[in-house]
């Protein structure tokens, strides 16, 4: 592990991180049930609701298996 930046790190806040069990994709699935209206991405203006990422994310997952098996 770097630790050269260790010296501008705030302090305070801890060097590592624990890793959550759940994957990013079981955690969007689940936010995207909850919460679909809600913004995700919101960038200059430009909104992207919780249940329109996920649908992009299953759109592209599609994509990827139909194309590289």
């Amino acid at each position: 592990m770097f630790t050269r930046h260790f010296a501008h790190w705030p302090p305070g806040q801890p060097h590592t991180l624990a890793l959550p069990k759940a994957s990013v994709y079981a955690n969007l699935a689940r936010s995207a049930t909850r919460h679909p209206q809600r913004a995700a991405i919101d960038y200059y203006g430009s909104r992207l609701t919780d249940a329109e990422l996920r649908r992009q994310a299953d759109a592209l997952a599609g994509f990827l298996r139909k194309r590289f098996g």
